[in-house]
């Protein structure tokens, strides 16, 4: 039997890990055809973006701490994609709250279409849908997705994310630097990525210390540290942080609203008390929120950022990854950081 093991942590952070050695599902790139040499997507600020799954379009999260790609069953059905068992095969999923369940369904014979970036990949492994139930009188207006495009895809080619303005660009490695000069910007920074071509680590300066790795994870809605470096560099509380950038989110929304003609509006914004919900809908405990005050990622600096430890893969997340123009050069297996002219 083939296993593979899968650690998720949804909610807005998602990471997954796969065993390196696939075998057979590694992708099979396909040559682009009409001239296309570079796509460009709009993609929301938690990185996720429709893409072209064998013609028709798939809301995806581009989830750079992901080794693989999935989808969501009923999505996968729904795309029209052949879901079924694979000669024994198997997939062992545990989510952040530590439930464990095997999977045994896949997808068979996926194909992704980014402009120039194009692949089949054999088997994609599918996933329960677990919704967890909202709060009576609460509307959810969260996306939902129909899976999350992996490093096992996404290291073949090149991925320019302008969060800033939205907007994703896929390109193969022949044309990036030309696309990236007739834009107007120019490559700032090279950064050579640690780890393997699945698992990009990106080294990183907390206040002055000595450099540590982390996983680049488009799929964390915050960044996390290992456990026991908060107390080591001696963290205050981000509790006091995370209550201001509350109060000033509840401001902005109610701000949009009233814009909008609708008086009086009470809006709430749900505290932070750093636990995480897994797919299973399983709730980890409430984790202490630290106050880090600098994370340097190259000549990148972030300020005043709210942090929880994680002993098992501690992240770069969207709250530094959501900032700034970046390249995720795969076949380079490089960070660039981009300058406008």
């Amino acid at each position: 039997m083939f296993a593979l093991a899968l650690a998720l942590d949804t909610g807005g952070d998602v990471s997954s890990r796969h065993d390196a050695n696939r075998g057979s599902d590694l992708p099979g790139l396909l040559h682009g055809c009409g001239g296309v040499d570079v796509e460009v997507l709009t993609m929301d600020t938690s990185f996720r973006a429709n893409v072209d799954v064998g013609g028709k379009l798939a809301l995806l999260w581009l989830d750079t701490g992901a080794m693989g790609s999935d989808f969501y069953l009923d999505a996968a059905e729904h795309l029209g994609l052949t879901v079924g068992q694979v000669n024994g095969r198997s997939v062992t999923l545990v989510d952040s709250s530590g439930v464990e369940v095997e999977l045994t369904k896949f997808a068979t014979g996926v194909h992704y279409k980014l402009g120039p970036a194009r692949c089949r990949v054999n088997h994609v492994v599918c996933l329960p849908r677990a919704d967890r139930p909202e709060s009576p009188g609460v509307i959810n207006v969260s996306t939902r997705i129909d899976g999350h495009l992996g490093m096992d895809v996404m290291q073949h080619f090149v991925f320019w994310f302008d969060a800033p303005n939205k907007q994703l660009r896929v390109m193969t490695a022949d044309v990036v630097e030309s696309h990236i000069a007739e834009r107007g910007y120019a490559v700032g920074q090279r950064i050579r990525l640690g780890g393997d071509a699945s698992r990009p680590m990106a080294r990183v300066r907390l206040e002055g210390a000595d450099e540590i790795e982390l996983l680049l994870d488009t799929g964390a809605d915050s960044t996390s540290l290992p456990a026991g470096l908060a107390e080591q560099l001696s963290l205050p509380s981000g509790a006091q942080l995370e209550r201001k950038r509350r109060e000033a989110e509840e401001r902005a929304m109610r701000e949009q609203l009233e814009g909008q003609g609708l008086a009086n509006v009470k809006v709430t914004v749900g505290q932070d008390d750093g636990s995480r919900v897994g797919v299973h809908g399983v709730a980890t405990g409430p984790r202490s929120l630290f106050h880090l005050r600098s994370l340097r990622l190259g000549d990148r600096e972030v300020r005043d950022l709210i942090v929880v430890e994680d002993a098992g893969s501690p992240a770069l997340g969207r709250d530094v990854l959501g900032r700034f123009n970046w390249i995720l050069h795969g076949p380079r297996h490089e960070l660039w950081l981009l300058d406008q002219r």
